[in-house]
C-alpha cells in the first residue's frame, strides 16, 4: 500500500471512529464537554498553511486536544515525512478510538490525561502546535479547578484572567510554555473570545506576550461545526517577541485558504479594541470618535424582567379569563418574534395587546388571605405553585409577595436579544420594536428608556423611531456576539456602544 492510500484508510477508520464515539455521547453531554472534532477539508487547511507558513525542518507537532486525531491526519498529508507528535487526550472514549486508530504510528505519543496538570518541562517543546480546544464553559468548571487555571494562567504570563472565561482561553495562554521560540501556533476557537469581556486576557496574550500574524473570520451563516452553538475563528501567531505596531492580517470567508477579503491591521489599532470582530476589522479604516453619541448616550438599556418561573407566571389571555383574574394584576407581555404582527406593537379593543399571541404576566401585591376571598380560582392556582415549590425558586423567594414581579416602567422601545443574520448582512427582521401600548417583556429582549435630555438629530431624522429604523438598525448586529448559524446576540453594554448615524 502507498503513503497516500496508507494515510487514507486511517482517516476513513478515524472518521468511522470518530462516529460511533460521538454516537455514544448525548449532544448536551459533547455540548457540555465542548467535544466536536474538526472537520476534514478545514483541518487539512490548515495543515497546509502551516506547510507554507512554518520555516523549521524537523517538526515537532503538538495537540492538547487530540480527540481522536483529524489535525494528525492533516499533519501526515502535509509533512509525510521528518515529524514527530505529542497528544493529550482526557476522555477515555476518544482516547482510546485514537490508540486503535494509531497504533502503529512510531512518530506519535498519546498520552490519556489531563494537559492542564501536566507539566511541560517534562516533554520536548514544540514548534508546531495546532488544536481545536474544549469550548468548556465557565459554568462547568468547578470552582477549585477555575482557581487551579488562573493560578496556572498567573505564573505562565503574569495575566489575570477572567472567571468567566471558558476552558478554551485557558488552554491557549497555558500552552504558550508549551511551545519553543519561533514555533507556530494555530488555534480553532469560538470567535467570541475576541468579542467578550472574559477574553480580554487572551487578546492581551496575542498582542503583548506573542507576534500575532493572522486572524480569520468565518461568515457567520456558515457553521464550521453543525452541531456546535458557536462561530468559530482560526488565530494564527509564532511565539516571538511581538514587534511594535506590527501589521496583523485579518481574514473572512468559508475557506481558510482562499478568503474571500483580506486587510491588514496594526497591533496597536487591536489593543485599543475592546472587541475584534469581523465586522469592525473589516474596514479599511478603524475610527475611533469620542465625541459620537452612542445608543447609550440617550436611552438606559435594561434587560427585561426575569419571572424565575415563566412557564408559571406567564399565560395568555385566555387562561388569565378562565382564572378570572382582573385586568389590572396582569401586565401585557410582549409575545416571541413570530407572534408579532410587524415592529409596532398596540393595544387590541379588549385592552391586551393587539398580537396574534396575546400574553400577560401576573403581578399582583394583595396578600394570599385576601386572594383567597376575593379570587378563589387564583388563589388555587397559587396554591398549586406552593405545592411545586415555585415559591421557593431563587427570584421567587427574594419577592414580598413571591407573586408579585420587579416593578418596571413601559418602555417606548424594545430590542430583540437574539437576531439572525444572512449571508446577505441583513437581519431577517427589524432589531426594534415600537412600544404605543402598555407591554412590558421578558428577557428575552431589552427595553430602552428615553433619557430626559434627548439627542438631537439632523432636520431629516428628528424622529427617534426614524433614526432606530433607518439610522442603526442595518447595521446594528456589527455590535452584537456571533454564534453559530448567523445567531447574534445583544448585551446590553454592546448595544450603549452603537453610534447613532
Amino acid at each position: 500500500m502507498n503513503k497516500n492510500k496508507e494515510i487514507n484508510a486511517l482517516e476513513e477508520l478515524r472518521q468511522l471512529k470518530q462516529n460511533e464515539v460521538d454516537s455514544s455521547k448525548s449532544k448536551e453531554d459533547r455540548n457540555k464537554l465542548g467535544q466536536f472534532s474538526t472537520p476534514r477539508k478545514l483541518a487539512d487547511e490548515i495543515l497546509i498553511y502551516a506547510k507554507k507558513n512554518i520555516q523549521h525542518k524537523k517538526i515537532k507537532f503538538f495537540d492538547p486536544a487530540f480527540g481522536t486525531g483529524s489535525f494528525y491526519t492533516g499533519l501526515t498529508k502535509s509533512f509525510p515525512a521528518g515529524a514527530t507528535a505529542l497528544g493529550f487526550e482526557l476522555d477515555n472514549d476518544y482516547f482510546s478510538a485514537a490508540k486503535e486508530i494509531w497504533h502503529d504510528d512510531e512518530r506519535i505519543t498519546l498520552k490519556n490525561t489531563d494537559f492542564t496538570l501536566e507539566n511541560p518541562s517534562d516533554f520536548k517543546k514544540s514548534n508546531l502546535l495546532v488544536c481545536n480546544p474544549p469550548y468548556v464553559r465557565h459554568q462547568h468548571l468547578s470552582a477549585e479547578i477555575k482557581n487551579r487555571l488562573k493560578t496556572s494562567v498567573k505564573e505562565t504570563t503574569g495575566q489575570e484572567i477572567s472567571g468567566l472565561a471558558g476552558l478554551h482561553a485557558y488552554f491557549m495562554i497555558m500552552c504558550h510554555n508549551w511551545i519553543e521560540e519561533d514555533g507556530l501556533a494555530i488555534w480553532l476557537v469560538p470567535s467570541e473570545i475576541l468579542e467578550v469581556n472574559y477574553g480580554k486576557s487572551v487578546r492581551d496574550y496575542l498582542t503583548n506576550c506573542v507576534d500575532l500574524e493572522r486572524i480569520h473570520f468565518f461568515e457567520q451563516s456558515d457553521e464550521q461545526f453543525s452541531d456546535a452553538l458557536v462561530s468559530s475563528c482560526i488565530i494564527v501567531y509564532k511565539k516571538n517577541k511581538p514587534e511594535i505596531n506590527s501589521d496583523v492580517q485579518v481574514t473572512l470567508g468559508a475557506s481558510f485558504l482562499k478568503p474571500n477579503s483580506t486587510i491588514n491591521i496594526s497591533t496597536r489599532e487591536l489593543s485599543n479594541l475592546n472587541k475584534w470582530s469581523k465586522h469592525l476589522l473589516s474596514n479599511e479604516k478603524i475610527e475611533h470618535s469620542s465625541t459620537a453619541k452612542k445608543l447609550g448616550d440617550v436611552f438606559s438599556i435594561k434587560r427585561g424582567i426575569a419571572t424565575g418561573d415563566n412557564n408559571f407566571f406567564i399565560f395568555d389571555k385566555e387562561k388569565a379569563l378562565e382564572l378570572e383574574i382582573p385586568k389590572k394584576y396582569l401586565r401585557n407581555l410582549l409575545p416571541p418574534s413570530r407572534f408579532l404582527k410587524g415592529d409596532v406593537v398596540r393595544l387590541d379593543s379588549d385592552g391586551f395587546l393587539d398580537t396574534e399571541k396575546k400574553m400577560v404576566l401576573l403581578d399582583i401585591d394583595l396578600p394570599l388571605e385576601l386572594i383567597k376571598t376575593q379570587y378563589p380560582k387564583l388563589y388555587s392556582y397559587l396554591s398549586i405553585g406552593i405545592q411545586d415549590g415555585v415559591d421557593q425558586g431563587y427570584l421567587a423567594s427574594r419577592r414580598s409577595p413571591w407573586y408579585s414581579q420587579e416593578k418596571r416602567l413601559t418602555p417606548n422601545y424594545f430590542v430583540r436579544y437574539m437576531n439572525r443574520e444572512t449571508k446577505s448582512g441583513v437581519m431577517n427582521h427589524s432589531i426594534f420594536i415600537k412600544n404605543e401600548a402598555d407591554a412590558v417583556a421578558t428577557n428575552s429582549y431589552l427595553m430602552l428608556y428615553e433619557k430626559t435630555d434627548l439627542f438631537s438629530v439632523s432636520d431629516s431624522q428628528n424622529n427617534i423611531w426614524e433614526v432606530l429604523q433607518k439610522g442603526i438598525s442595518k447595521a446594528l448586529y456589527k455590535y452584537g456576539r456571533t454564534y453559530g448559524g448567523g445567531l447574534v446576540k445583544f448585551e446590553p453594554n454592546e448595544l450603549r456602544q452603537v453610534p447613532l448615524t
